[in-house]
């Protein structure tokens, strides 16, 4: 018995990190060690036989007495019960927050409730900090991308009014050269600014709808000089709603276009490359194809293992950036790539993504 007082009071008074409270089994406080007296300002004598309670505030909607005493009574025949965050209450009316474990141990004289407190003021701090950090990077990154791209819309406009002047055959070629140079540029900035936030977006999974994703893309798609040579049929078989991150499937849509029409070549005479895009999701995947009449020309890398491989193109400064943001897209959304050329110089590229179970909040809406 008098070994157990002194084993527990030695535990009690063990490091000057953990604040380390004996409760009786009503809540109330047996023993304080050094380290609570310390970051809460009360001596022992101030705390002895009061509600743990009284010292705290808590996190959820339920007070800090329910909290404790649901704790309690959880911890009954448990080793370790679940950890939850507090707010302490200090002598001079400040606050902290902490972190509080209760644990129930069996001794001679009855159940002995042990309670240990970490305050995470530091790891709180850090993280504001972090998020702070955060937005102002993405502000940075933001104004940078503007401030990067406002020369290429400026020479634009520039070339736009040098084509109302009446100028040689030479002059126009270089006009074009030059107008192909820029748009090769933006589409630089346009796929690094991408690259940028893939791996913080794909985090945001929510319901797409496909029908505004696809018009969406189709619309950037019609601003670049490529799309201009595609005609694209879509065909959609939506079996079940489809959760992903829209920003990076509208990417991986667009992307997926401007590789094929890049690369591939066919011995048909048409005008126009003809593409099928095809979407179809159910409760488990989604599967996103992309079929077209051709083979895909100029390997640079035929051992590529899953077939998509890199070129290189006269009218392309960084080819590898487009299978750079397909694959990596794909990767982030677990998602399996395909490429395939038939015999019959039909191709296809396909993506298969997994349809994620909707969240509590989904099923709510």
């Amino acid at each position: 018995m008098e070994w157990e007082m002194d084993n527990g009071k030695s535990i009690l008074e063990v490091g000057n990190v953990a604040m380390i409270i004996s409760l009786n089994d009503q809540g109330r406080i047996a023993q304080w060690n050094t380290c609570a007296m310390h970051k809460f300002g009360f001596e022992s004598a101030e705390v002895m036989g009061k509600p743990l309670a009284n010292f705290l505030v808590s996190n959820s909607k339920s007070t800090s007495a329910q909290e404790l005493d649901h704790m309690l009574q959880v911890s009954m025949g448990v080793d370790h019960s679940e950890t939850k965050e507090f707010t302490g209450l200090k002598k001079n009316g400040s606050r902290f927050p902490l972190e509080l474990e209760l644990r129930t141990q069996h001794t001679n004289s009855g159940l002995v409730y042990t309670v240990v407190m970490i305050d995470i003021s530091r790891r709180r701090a850090l993280e504001v900090d972090l998020i702070n950090k955060a937005k102002a990077l993405d502000l940075l990154s933001f104004q940078c991308s503007h401030d990067l791209k406002a020369p290429y819309c400026s020479a634009q406009g520039l070339l736009q009014l040098l084509r109302q002047k009446d100028l040689s055959l030479d002059a126009s070629d270089l006009v074009d050269l030059l107008e192909s140079s820029l748009n090769s540029g933006k589409q630089l900035l346009e796929d690094l600014a991408m690259i940028s936030i893939i791996a913080k977006a794909y985090r945001n999974i929510e319901p797409i709808d496909v029908d505004r994703m696809l018009h969406s893309t189709v619309s950037k798609l019609q601003m670049t000089d490529y799309f201009e040579k595609v005609d694209l049929d879509v065909e959609l078989q939506l079996e079940a709603t489809l959760y992903s991150n829209e920003q990076l499937l509208g990417s991986l849509l667009k992307n997926m276009v401007r590789y094929v029409q890049m690369y591939s070549c066919s011995d048909d005479d048409q005008e126009n490359d003809l593409m099928k895009l095809s979407i179809k999701t159910n409760s488990k995947e989604s599967i996103i194809t992309l079929a077209f009449n051709g083979a895909i020309s100029n390997p640079k890398d035929p051992f590529c293992t899953d077939g998509l491989q890199e070129y290189t193109s006269a009218n392309e400064s960084t080819p590898g950036l487009c299978v750079y943001l397909i694959r990596n897209i794909a990767s982030l959304l677990d998602g399996k790539l395909q490429f395939e050329m038939n015999q019959d110089q039909s191709s296809y590229l396909s993506v298969t993504i997994p349809n994620p179970k909707p969240s509590k909040y989904f099923e709510k809406c």
